[in-house]
């Protein structure tokens, strides 16, 4: 019997599929083939200037993400220190999530074999580590090619200074990379390379019961992150393209939404008439949350919030309510003020909703998510060690405040957080380090909601029916 067994495994052994080896050849021979399918597809070439692709560590695509991050976040941030910084912190949590990556300045793509080894293990997708899956990936990685010196991506990137149409821009230039590939990969015969390699994109790495739910959903964040930037993308260039053909995409780069709300909804892009118009000033109640650290020397960034960020928050609530949530949003605005060395990290999310009623609503379900999250983070690497909450209920504010003590990755930091509405109008402050007193939060919330109460006039109809973008001098 063990001289059967023995065989059995030999045989098995020699019969199964022989491990896809990454090689420069492979590589060279990809691109020869994607190249002209790709221009066709296009209507436009690569350019002389193009390296091909090479294999690259996973430093090197982190290098590369830096360079070209670098001159961004400055711009974002008015500090060239603190935007190295940023670029640093952003390209290191980046880069392990990159099986390949096109270099601006290199002019080449870069392919992380190592990566796409983990990546089909960590997610137990063994199909990804294949010839057809690599290939599509080139696909995608050579619109890129031409798309970012045709644009000048990251010249307008550092042009827009501002988060929102930073993250629109990307989608543009994801989304018209995956809408590409799939028509080059269809014509190549190598459609399922392609939906795999699109499935991994925005798969989710599985947590372990050690890492627990806190980690579970910062992974959960970034998919869904990744699901609006190739996902929605295409789903935007499909829509623009259908509208406006070529021009509209060439259009989409240099003239880019506004902010990712217009990724999901292409329509308010096309049509800005489209888009409910705010009747209230969230911007200077952001600036009322600004003036708080206008003396000192903290980091700040500006983002809207999208209907797809509020699904994913909720997520967990019937589907009517989270569907009632993402319809009412008008508007939300979040302010970020980092402490140096990311000792403190503070936030203001100022949303306006479509009434009183809906606002209501918002804060009731807010109220629940605080203390169901505290349930969901009893252990692991992110935990609540302690939390206590009390109304609010004085001098117009109505919501709840809080206090909590967190564990993160063997840190410890105190929270004070507070959820409060007024009219259609909700705010959500919350200090993570230097939390302060209840009194100096809510004196915060009161001046933001009088800053905002100053009625906002809507543009002119001839302006609201312009273009979807404001183009290089006002965007982000």
């Amino acid at each position: 019997m063990s001289l059967v067994l023995t065989l059995l495994l030999a045989t098995t052994t020699l019969q199964t599929k022989p491990r896809f080896e990454v090689t420069q050849a492979f590589l060279d021979a990809a691109v020869a083939t994607a190249r002209p399918a790709v221009e066709r597809e296009l209507g436009y070439a690569l350019g002389e200037g193009f390296a091909g692709a090479r294999l690259a560590t996973s430093a090197e695509i982190r290098d590369a993400l830096v360079q070209e991050n670098e001159p961004i976040m400055a711009a974002q941030l008015h500090d060239p220190e603190l935007g190295r910084k940023q670029a640093q912190a952003f390209a290191q949590a980046l880069a392990p999530a990159l099986l390949a990556k096109y270099a601006g300045l290199e002019r080449a793509v870069l392919i992380s074999a190592e990566e796409l080894r983990a990546k089909a293990e960590l997610l137990q997708l063994p199909e990804l580590e294949s010839a057809e899956v690599l290939s599509a990936i080139l696909v995608h990685e050579l619109v890129h090619a031409a798309d970012v010196p045709r644009y000048d991506f990251y010249g307008s990137c550092a042009r827009l200074a501002d988060s929102d149409r930073i993250l629109a821009l990307n989608a543009v230039l994801e989304g018209h990379a995956q809408h590409v590939a799939r028509r080059v990969c269809a014509e190549l015969g190598n459609a399922a390379g392609f939906e795999t390699f699109t499935r991994a994109i925005t798969a989710e790495v599985p947590v372990t019961e050690e890492e627990g739910e806190g980690v579970h959903l910062l992974r959960r964040m970034q998919s869904s992150t990744f699901d609006g930037t190739y996902v929605g993308g295409e789903r935007f260039i499909a829509a623009v393209e259908a509208k406006a053909a070529r021009d509209g995409i060439a259009r989409a780069f240099r003239e880019p939404p506004r902010d990712m709300a217009e990724i999901q909804r292409p329509e308010w892009y096309l049509d800005p008439a489209l888009r409910p118009v705010t009747h209230l000033e969230l911007e200077r109640a952001l600036d009322a949350f600004a003036a708080e650290y206008a003396e000192r020397s903290w980091g700040a960034q500006r983002l809207s919030l999208d209907a797809g960020q509020l699904a994913l928050a909720f997520a967990g609530f019937e589907d009517a309510a989270v569907e009632r949530i993402r319809a009412a949003l008008v508007r939300g605005r979040l302010l970020r003020v980092d402490a140096p060395h990311l000792s403190a990290m503070h936030y203001g999310l100022a949303c306006e909703w479509a009434s009183s009623a809906d606002a209501d609503f918002v804060l009731q379900a807010s109220k629940i998510l605080l203390k169901r999250r505290d349930g969901d983070l009893k252990q692991g690497a992110i935990r609540i060690l302690e939390a206590s909450y009390e109304p609010v209920a004085e001098e117009g504010l109505t919501g709840v405040y809080g206090r909590k003590r967190l564990s993160s990755f063997g840190q410890e930091v105190e929270i004070a957080t507070a959820v409060l509405a007024d009219g259609p109008m909700t705010l959500e402050l919350l200090r993570s380090g230097e939390p302060g007193t209840r009194a100096d939060l809510l004196a915060l919330a009161r001046r933001m909601l009088a800053a905002a109460r100053v009625p906002v006039e809507p543009p002119p109809q001839a302006e609201r029916q312009g273009s979807g973008g404001t183009g290089g001098s006002d965007g982000g």
